[in-house]
């Protein structure tokens, strides 16, 4: 009988032990679970950072300055990185900051290259003298040029 009872008590300290593994081998495995999701999480808000800072990013057109290749309320996705490897070129559509208030981008096509005089005279596009004859963009007449009715040398790099 005696032995009998120590098989017992012996049986039930594994098993006390075999629950206590169970739990702790569940609690690794939970806070394991989720340490993944927490490094799965910081490397997509890390990604989502890179490509908005550096790649690209969703911008809203307001105005219609750009019309009618694009209107009022259209949305783009703006490339980032194009221009760190090429220069831009004329007719290109370009995004940059407004310098005298905060989150604020103008959208605008350019037309003038650096080193280029720019005038409008008559209502049309004149790049260093001569008419600019295949602007297919500027489909009305420039009614008020302001300050481009003189000539305008656009700065080099």
């Amino acid at each position: 009988m005696h032995i009998k009872n120590r098989g017992r008590k012996y049986r039930r300290k594994q098993q006390k032990n075999m629950a206590r593994r169970s739990r702790e081998d569940a609690e690794e495995s939970i806070l394991r679970e989720l340490g993944g999701w927490i490094v799965y999480i910081l490397l997509i808000i890390g990604l989502t950072y890179f490509i908005i800072t550096f790649v690209g990013q969703r911008t809203r057109v307001s105005g219609s300055s750009m019309e009618t290749t694009l209107q009022n309320g259209d949305n783009l996705i703006v490339d980032k990185i194009s221009y760190r490897f090429r220069d831009p070129k004329r007719y290109d559509i370009i995004v940059f900051p407004y310098k005298y208030e905060e989150n604020t981008y103008y959208i605008k096509r350019i037309i003038g290259l650096p080193g280029e005089t720019v005038q409008i005279k008559d209502g049309y596009v004149y790049i260093d003298g001569e008419r600019l004859l295949s602007d297919i963009y500027g489909n009305e007449l420039i009614k008020d040029p302001q300050t481009a009715a003189d000539p305008i040398t656009l700065k080099r790099k």
